[in-house]
């Protein structure tokens, strides 16, 4: 799901959000349910911004398990963190150092409100995509948003989760995608723009993208070429424009 940017834009009546990182998919359920709660804890956390305070909070939310207040901390983080990163290390605890942010731009009630509002239409999963998938149909239309390759030694991030994204799931991504699009599903997948993506998705239409990244592990953002890889032609003056209106990868 990530940033569940696509869906947000689409607002389909239908729709099943999955992501094997479970924190996200936590925070986005307690959004859903109890999105006051959220904001009320979110503002009580943002009344101080200090790197005593990030790390107190940091220490709190491996600590603890789901609940309202841990969805607030999660976003609290996520706005606070070092570039806004995600990362944990191999016990799965958040470890992103303090990111020294003067004015932090927290979600308003009202934005927390209509996020709240949208997931009501769909179903959420912390479970990996090839579970998920195994329910889908002919004519679905699946989006795909892995963590990405190595790029030019600008893109090597792959822990979202203790489990690490490396060459071998790429491989088998691809696999279940050729396995999707012979069941007649339709496709979407979103990647690094290297030789391996395009060989691993040869015979899919391939719209090349350039965007800036601004989550890296470096504090320098990186003008890149990503692909937008589809089982059906697209138009691409549409599909340009829509994607530049979705501002390029929200990481």
């Amino acid at each position: 799901m990530g940033a569940g940017s696509l869906f947000f834009a689409l607002r389909p009546k239908k729709a099943i959000l999955a992501d094997l990182n479970s924190h996200l998919i936590d925070c986005y359920s307690f959004v859903r349910d109890r999105h006051n709660g959220v904001h009320s804890e979110l503002t009580r956390l943002a009344r101080t911004n200090t790197e005593r305070q990030y790390y107190a909070v940091r220490g709190a939310y491996n600590r603890s398990g789901p609940s309202a207040t841990q969805a607030a901390r999660f976003i609290f983080l996520n706005h606070t963190c070092f570039n806004g990163v995600f990362r944990v290390n191999r016990q799965g605890a958040f470890n992103v150092p303090y990111g020294f942010k003067q004015t932090p731009n927290f979600p308003s009630k009202a934005h927390l409100a209509a996020v709240s509002a949208a997931l009501l239409k769909c179903s959420l999963t912390a479970a990996d995509y090839e579970t998920v998938l195994r329910g889908a149909r002919k004519d679905d239309f699946i989006y795909l948003d892995p963590p990405y390759p190595p790029l030019n030694g600008t893109s090597n991030f792959t822990r979202y989760t203790r489990f690490r994204f490396a060459a071998p799931e790429q491989e088998r991504l691809a696999a279940n995608v050729r396995a999707l699009d012979r069941k007649g599903c339709l496709l979407m997948i979103t990647n690094a723009d290297t030789p391996r993506i395009r060989q691993l998705y040869e015979g899919f239409s391939l719209f090349e993208l350039k965007v800036t990244r601004f989550v890296t592990y470096k504090s320098v953002k990186h003008r890149v070429g990503e692909l937008v890889i589809t089982n059906y032609q697209p138009t691409a003056f549409t599909l340009g424009r829509r994607l530049r209106k979705l501002g390029g990868r929200n990481a």
